[in-house]
């Protein structure tokens, strides 16, 4: 969308150099405009750059170089412009600090400098954590530039230009994927979709380009790059829309493998391209983005991810978090790992593959693990709000994270050996997302995996967490657990009574509260003192939740 100016400054500047190109006027006017002299910080600031003439690409005509100077503590963000459509160019940052802000900018055509001018904004406080970075305390998990903990859960989905699938009908005869998302009689657009999603708890957007939506650019490769300003600006406004709901954006712009096939590693030519093409991405959305993911299930070598890497750490001026999909190839190079899962094992050891995957991949490296695509496969209908709430549960409690591919166009089962059923995110399931970020909130990020025993080993499976004043655990009941297939069916399994757990109640901890993570009901809540306890598990049938803290703190 394009910016609403509360302030116009506008800064008219006579071009003082002539051009042979015939597209470029010789005594035009660039006219500059800023959108606010006064913002919050962490609150996009732009300035508009507007020239008026016929160009054969303006992607790639106007070469801006801005800098933007915080004077209190040195601070500098460099930043470049990018065609907005038309004759209008822009240039964005966040300010990182609050106070007075100065800057400058240049305008350059075929590496000759056309104009330049400077000004200032001031940001002001905001209640904004700041960006995503890892835990020093904890490698495995993340926290905001304040300290915050940061917990992500969410997803990524098909869209049809921002119209996205919801609440979809049962459509239980599709036999084909294909593109969900725009079959559906339920779509609708971005801001309500957002929102939805926002207040069930969900706080990670995956964009994913041209996978199962539109693509950003039309060409990449020898010769000009060229992009596209309508899927751009619409990308504009869903990641805008997403981070006004309290989600944060993992951005994957590279989704063709032939740009950076390793035989190509060499070729100046392509490998500038694909520069070019990351540059305009990072001048236009990494303001906004808090997680760079270069490919969608595609790789290259080595080579290409050294060149990749650190021509990133070059060019953000934010210093934001760098992965890939697969990361194996060089999980050296990356901040986080990351791997697809769509899971098919029946529904008895349903929590036990989500920590078989995790310890696998991070058995050599100390990092945080993001399952950046996770689901249901073929025999598991999409709609499966019980599996659903065992994976998220499960995730949190092994120090995973899940970035889900939402297919709630429709509720169905899909035809055919292999085939990926995803998930729905229906009511039933942000109404379980809610319960379970609620129940988290505010829970340390030093913590430590721990074994809590139970006196039903045989019929039950203890995922544990532990910090110096708080413990989190979740009991699944995996025993005689009937392997229903979707929502459509209903888990008969037997009511577990007469259990107990022994439970090492931290320093400081002197609340214990049992919740029944699908319907969020408190079953038993009593004040408790520090050391080894056994306590008595309220009868469940599939899973329960435990957590021992400060009473103040879950009153919060």
């Amino acid at each position: 969308m394009i910016a609403i100016y509360i302030r116009l400054t506008f800064v008219t500047i006579l071009l003082f150099s002539l051009f042979t190109q015939a597209a470029f006027e010789q005594s035009a006017q660039l006219v500059v405009a800023q959108n606010s002299d006064t913002l919050g910080v962490y609150e996009i600031f732009e300035l508009t750059f507007q020239y008026k003439g016929i160009f054969k690409n303006p992607w790639e005509f106007a070469d801006i170089r801005a800098e933007f100077i915080h004077p209190a503590s040195n601070d500098t963000l460099r930043v470049g412009g990018f065609y907005y459509r038309y004759d209008v160019w822009k240039a964005r940052i966040v300010p990182t600090k609050v106070g007075e802000w100065f800057f400058h900018y240049q305008y350059f055509v075929h590496n000759k400098l056309i104009a330049k001018g400077s000004g200032q904004f001031t940001a002001t406080p905001s209640d904004h954590p700041g960006y995503v970075r890892i835990s020093a305390d904890n490698p495995f998990r993340f926290i905001f530039d304040n300290g915050e903990p940061y917990y992500p859960l969410g997803f990524g989905s098909c869209n049809n230009f921002n119209n996205f699938g919801f609440d979809g009908p049962e459509r239980w005869e599709l036999k084909s994927i294909g593109k969900p998302g725009f079959p559906s009689s339920n779509s609708i657009n971005v801001e309500p979709y957002f929102e939805t999603f926002g207040n069930a708890g969900f706080n990670i957007y995956r964009w994913s380009n041209d996978n199962c939506s539109y693509s950003v650019y039309e060409r990449i490769g020898i010769g000009e790059n060229i992009y596209k300003a309508r899927e751009s600006i619409l990308l504009d406004e869903l990641i805008q829309t997403a981070v006004k709901n309290a989600f944060r954006i993992i951005f994957n712009p590279l989704n063709t493998p032939d740009l950076t096939e390793p035989r190509f590693v060499n070729d100046s030519l392509r490998v500038n391209a694909v520069k070019r093409y990351l540059k305009y991405c990072n001048d236009r959305w990494g303001a906004w983005v808090d997680i760079w993911e270069f490919f969608n299930e595609k790789s290259t070598n080595k080579q290409w991810f050294e060149i990749l890497v650190s021509y990133m750490h070059d060019i953000d001026p934010y210093h934001h978090l760098l992965t890939s999909n697969p990361s194996y190839i060089a999980p050296n190079l990356f901040d986080l790992l990351t791997m697809h899962e769509y899971d098919n094992g029946d529904n008895s050891n349903t929590d036990r593959n989500i920590a078989n995957k995790k310890n696998k991949t991070l058995r050599e490296q100390q990092k945080p693990m993001v399952f950046t695509e996770f689901g249901n496969q073929r025999p598991y209908s999409n709609y499966n709000p019980q599996r659903y709430r065992v994976f998220i549960w499960t995730a949190f409690a092994e120090q995973a994270h899940l970035i889900l591919w939402n297919n709630s166009f429709a509720k169905y089962d899909t035809g055919g050996v292999g085939q990926y059923t995803n998930v729905y995110l229906g009511p039933e399931e942000r109404q379980e997302t809610k319960i379970h970020t609620q129940f988290i909130s505010h829970f340390p990020i030093k913590h430590r995996n721990v074994a809590l025993e139970v006196s039903k080993p045989n019929k039950v499976r203890v995922h544990a967490l532990q910090a110096d004043d708080d413990l989190i655990a979740y009991l699944y009941c995996f025993a005689d657990r009937p392997n229903i297939k979707s929502g459509r069916e209903k888990d008969n399994g037997a009511i577990l009574k007469n259990m107990t757990v022994k439970v090492p109640v931290p320093q400081n901890a002197n609340y214990a509260i049992w919740v029944d993570p699908e319907s969020g009901r408190v079953l038993d809540s009593f004040e408790i003192t520090s050391g080894l306890k056994e306590l008595n598990v309220p009868d469940f049938k599939v899973d329960i939740a435990l957590r021992v803290s400060e009473k103040e703190r879950l009153r919060n």
